[in-house]
C-alpha cells in the first residue's frame, strides 16, 4: 500500500547546517502526489465558496485488484473508465468522487498520468536496409509485408501518398484518434479528415511514420526501411493513459490479423525513476512478446545539464540543487527526486527553498509559500517501486512575484538521515538546468537520461541517434544546407545517453536520425519556402514534381529534414519489422541479442561493446536479417525463402555463397557446375537442422558463369552465377 509523506517545511532562512525540517510519513494513502494536491484543492475551494465547486472529470490511472468492480464504481459516480487489463484501468472521474473511489477496498492506487512530448535516402543507406530491400545478398526482397507497423504520434497526414500502394490505395490499416474524447477506432483514412488536427505537433507523426513504413512509388528516393508494412496510426496528445490504449490496440490489430507487430514510440520526458518501475512501464513491458516489439527514443536532452545524483557517506551530510530560469517559451521549473532504496523507508530530509544570487543566501520555503507558486509538490513512498520520491512543479512567474527578485532560483536541500544513501535528480527539457551557484550545490550533468514513457520501458528497445546526411539541397532556391557541427556518421550531439537505473544497458543501439528526409505534412505548419523541404512529389501518381514552384497542397505531397532520436527509433522500427518478416516469432530479448552480436560498434564504445551515448553500435539491418532468419523455427511470411518449396536461404557474395537452412533436412547435396554441365564441386551433407549452415567458395573459380544446385528430399533448387 502507498505512503505519503507529508513535508513539515519550515519558513526561516536556511543556514550550514540546515534546517531540521521534519518530515512525517502517512500511512495508507492511495493516490500519487498530483491527485492528492488535486483532491485537496478541491476541497478547500469547496470550503470556501459558497456554491459549489467546479466538479471537473480528472484523468487517472487505477491500478487495482479487480478492474471491472471498480470501473463499475467509477461509471456508477459518474465517470467513465476503459479497462486494459484485470489489475488495471485509465478512467475519468469527479474530482468530488476521488477519495470515495480510492477508498475502494479494490483499488491499490490512483495516480495522474504523465504528458510526455514528441522528440524531433541516407537512413536507409547508413543501416544496409537498401541491402535488404534490393535483395543483394539475399534469395529475396524483406519490405514488412504481413507485419503490423504501429506508430503512436501526432501531426498525421493520413493521405499521404508516402502511405499509399502502387494502386494508389492506402496502407493505413486503421486510425483511432485518442485526442479526440470519445473516439473509436475507423478502419481505412476517415472520410473527409486528411490530418488528425492536433496543434503545434508540426507533422511530426507524418515525419516518423514515413522513415518507418513509407512506400517506394514510382521510382521516389524518400521510402522507409519497410515500404509494405500494414500501417496503423495513433493520433494522441501523448498523456501516459492514452498511450497504454493505443499500445494495446495496435496489438489487437495484429492479433486480428495474425500478424508480428511492432510500436514505434517517437516520444518521452526525464520526469520518472528511470527504472521501469513505472505503472506504464510495466503494462507496456508486458504487451510484448513473440512477435511484438516496442522501439522508445531515447530523447534530445544530451547537452542538457537536467540530472545530479548524489551518494550520501554519513548521516547529517547535506547537498543543495539550484535549477535555472526555464527555457523561453516555458513557464515551469521541475525537481524530480528519487532515493535509489527500495526498502519503502524515508532516508533523506527534503526542503523547498530559493536561492538570492545577490546575497548567496537560501531561504526556505514553507508549506504556505509553496501552494502560492507550485501547483503541484511534495514527497512520498513510491507505489510501484518503494523508492522515496519527491517531486516540485514551480510556476515560474509566481515564484519571481513571490520572491521579488527577478534572479531567483528554485533550490532543494537534501540531508541524509543515515550513511550510505544514494539519490537522483532530475529537470526535464526547458524547464531549467541544474546550476551551481555555490559550492555546497550539485553540479549538473548530462547522464542517465534514458527517456521515461517509451526508451525506459523494459523490453523496448532504446534508440539514440546518430547524423545522417551532412547536408541536404532545399527544393525552393536549390541551395545546400546543413547543421554546423554534426558530421554525417558522428553521435547526434543532442541524443540523451544512458545508462539506465533498470536492470540493462540502455541505449540498446544507435540509427541515423540527425538530417534525416522523410514524408512532410502539408496540412499543418507548413510553409511551401521552409529550407527543410527537399522534394516535392504529385499527390496522385508520385512522380517528381519537376517544377516546384507550381506545387500546391493540391496537387503534391511534400519530403524534407527532421533530426531527433524521434527520426532514430522508426529507423529502428522498420528495421525490427523487416526481422519479424522473416522470423515473426522473435522476442524482445532475441531483438536485442541480434543487436548486441550484429551492430557496427562505435569508437567510443566501452570494452564490452556497450556505450552510453551510442548503445551497442550502429544498427545494421541486414547483418540482423540473417541472424533472424538463423533464429527462425517457423515458416515466415510475405514474400521470404521460407516455405515448403524454398528449404535454404541463400546470401550471396562475390566470392562465396552461404547456404541457410531454414528447416531440418535428412539429406543434402550442393553441386557447383559449368554452364554445359560439368561438375566443379559437390557437398553431400546429412541431418542438417534450422540455422545450419554451408558455405560455397568461388575464390578458386576461373571467371565465366556457373551454375550452383542445391537437392533436398522435398526440393530442387538451381542458381546461376557470374564469378
Amino acid at each position: 500500500m502507498k505512503k505519503t509523506l507529508l513535508l513539515a517545511l519550515s519558513a526561516a532562512a536556511l543556514a550550514t547546517p540546515a534546517l531540521h525540517a521534519q518530515i512525517a510519513v502517512k500511512q495508507g494513502g492511495k493516490m500519487d502526489i498530483k491527485i492528492e494536491r488535486l483532491t485537496r484543492d478541491f476541497n478547500e475551494a469547496k470550503a470556501k465558496s459558497r456554491t459549489a465547486a467546479a466538479d471537473t472529470l480528472v484523468n487517472v490511472i487505477v491500478t487495482c485488484h479487480d478492474a471491472e468492480t471498480v470501473a463499475g464504481n467509477i461509471q456508477t459516480r459518474g465517470g467513465q473508465a476503459h479497462q486494459l487489463s484485470a489489475t488495471l484501468l485509465t478512467a475519468e472521474i469527479p474530482a468530488s468522487r476521488l477519495a470515495e473511489i480510492a477508498a475502494l477496498k479494490e483499488v491499490e492506487n490512483i495516480a495522474a498520468p504523465q504528458q510526455f512530448q514528441p522528440l524531433m535516402t541516407t537512413s536507409r543507406r547508413m543501416t544496409n536496409a537498401d541491402k535488404v530491400q534490393r535483395g543483394e545478398g539475399l534469395e529475396t526482397p524483406y519490405t514488412g509485408k504481413g507485419v503490423v507497423i504501429g506508430v503512436i504520434d501526432q501531426g498525421f497526414q493520413y493521405n499521404h501518398i508516402a502511405f499509399k500502394d502502387e494502386q494508389m490505395k492506402t496502407r493505413v490499416h486503421s486510425i483511432w484518434n485518442l485526442s479526440v474524447k470519445n473516439s473509436s477506432p475507423v478502419k481505412g483514412v476517415p472520410v473527409g479528415q486528411n490530418y488528425d488536427l492536433i496543434a503545434g505537433a508540426a507533422g511530426h507523426g507524418t515525419h516518423v511514420t514515413g522513415i518507418a513504413a513509407g512506400s517506394r512509388i514510382a521510382g521516389n528516393e524518400y521510402y522507409g526501411m519497410a515500404p509494405e508494412a500494414t500501417i496503423v496510426m495513433i493520433p494522441s496528445t501523448l498523456s501516459e493513459d492514452q498511450i497504454m490504449k493505443g499500445a494495446q490496440y495496435i496489438k489487437s490489430v495484429a492479433q486480428e490479423l495474425d500478424y508480428p507487430w511492432v510500436t514505434n514510440m517517437s516520444f518521452g520526458s526525464q520526469i520518472g525513476p528511470h527504472d521501469g518501475s513505472g505503472t506504464d512501464d510495466q503494462y507496456l513491458s508486458n504487451l510484448c512478446g513473440a512477435g511484438g516489439i516496442i522501439v522508445g527514443a531515447m530523447g534530445n536532452e544530451g547537452a542538457q545539464k537536467i540530472h545530479a545524483a548524489h551518494e550520501f557517506t554519513a548521516a547529517g551530510q547535506i547537498k543543495k540543487i539550484v535549477v535555472s530560469a526555464p527555457a523561453e517559451g516555458y513557464a515551469y521549473n521541475c525537481i524530480d527526486l528519487w532515493g535509489n532504496a527500495t526498502d519503502g523507508k524515508q532516508h533523506m530530509e527534503v526542503t523547498p527553498c530559493w536561492y538570492n544570487p545577490t546575497t548567496r543566501k537560501y531561504t526556505a520555503l514553507s508549506d504556505e509559500d509553496m501552494k502560492k507558486v507550485a501547483p503541484t509538490y511534495g514527497g512520498e513512498i513510491n507505489a510501484q517501486n518503494h523508492k522515496e520520491h519527491y517531486t516540485f512543479y514551480i510556476n515560474h512567474t509566481a515564484f519571481l512575484n513571490f520572491t521579488g527578485n527577478t534572479q531567483a532560483r528554485f533550490a532543494l536541500e537534501i540531508k541524509s538521515l543515515e550513511p550510505n544513501i544514494t539519490f537522483h535528480a532530475w529537470s526535464n527539457s526547458g524547464w531549467g538546468e541544474f546550476e551551481r551557484p555555490t559550492s555546497d550545490v550539485l553540479a549538473g550533468n548530462s547522464s542517465y537520461l534514458v527517456g521515461e514513457g517509451a526508451a525506459s520501458i523494459p523490453n523496448a528497445i532504446a534508440v539514440a541517434s546518430y547524423t545522417g546526411a551532412g547536408n541536404w539541397t532545399a527544393a525552393s532556391d536549390g541551395q545546400s544546407y546543413m547543421v554546423p557541427g554534426e558530421t554525417s556518421g558522428s553521435m547526434s550531439s543532442f541524443s540523451s545517453p544512458g545508462p539506465w537505473l533498470g536492470n540493462e544497458k540502455k541505449p540498446t543501439v544507435s540509427a541515423p536520425g540527425g538530417n534525416i528526409a522523410s514524408a512532410f505534412n502539408k496540412y499543418e505548419s507548413f510553409k511551401k519556402e521552409d529550407v527543410f523541404i527537399t522534394n516535392a512529389v504529385n499527390s496522385r501518381t508520385g512522380a517528381k514534381q519537376t517544377n516546384y514552384n507550381l506545387t500546391s497542397i493540391t496537387n503534391s505531397d511534400y519530403y524534407g529534414i527532421k533530426s531527433g532520436t524521434s527520426m532514430a527509433t522508426p529507423a529502428v522500427t522498420g528495421i525490427v519489422a523487416l526481422w519479424l518478416q522473416a522470423n515473426p516469432t522473435l522476442t524482445p530479448e532475441q531483438v536485442k541479442e541480434i543487436i548486441r552480436n550484429t551492430s557496427t560498434r562505435y569508437q567510443a564504445s566501452d570494452t564490452d561493446g556497450w556505450g552510453a551515448k551510442s548503445g551497442y553500435g550502429k544498427i545494421d539491418a541486414y547483418a540482423g536479417l540473417k541472424v533472424a532468419l538463423e533464429l527462425s523455427t517457423v515458416n515466415g511470411i510475405g514474400e521470404t525463402t521460407i516455405g515448403s518449396d524454398s528449404p535454404v536461404t541463400l546470401q550471396k557474395s562475390a566470392n562465396s555463397w552461404r547456404i541457410l537452412f531454414n528447416r531440418a533436412e535428412p539429406v543434402a547435396n550442393i553441386s557447383v557446375m559449368t554452364m554445359s554441365g560439368n561438375v566443379v564441386s559437390r557437398q553431400a551433407l546429412c541431418g542438417m537442422q534450422p540455422g545450419n549452415e554451408a558455405v560455397v567458395s568461388l575464390e578458386e573459380l576461373p571467371a565465366g558463369a556457373y551454375l550452383i544446385r542445391i537437392s533436398t528430399q522435398g526440393a530442387d533448387l538451381t542458381r546461376k552465377v557470374i564469378r
